[in-house]
């Protein structure tokens, strides 16, 4: 059965366990928590590691390749922007 799960950023860099053939779906913002949304074709699939990162607008971003944009989140109490990339080898 297919299910949509939940995973939420809380810092720079961000490592979480996520089924593998999962499906990145949409970013968005509850209260100041960067939440990412993900299809989950099989929930009892064995699970992968895979890595976030978090940059705010002028910051600099490591020049290796390997990032994958995901989106942008714009902080309501902080006044920030913040850009996600998913790390890829």
């Amino acid at each position: 059965m297919k299910t949509v799960w939940k995973y939420t950023l809380s810092t720079r860099e961000s490592v979480r366990q996520i089924p593998i053939g999962a499906e990145f779906l949409s970013m968005g913002v509850q209260g100041d928590i960067i939440c990412l949304w993900f299809l989950i074709p099989d929930t009892e699939a064995k699970k992968e590691q895979r890595v976030f990162e978090i940059f705010g607008t002028g910051q600099a971003i490591p020049s290796f390749g390997g990032l994958k944009f995901i989106g942008t989140m714009v902080s309501q109490n902080v006044e920030m922007v913040w850009h996600v990339f998913e790390v890829r080898a």
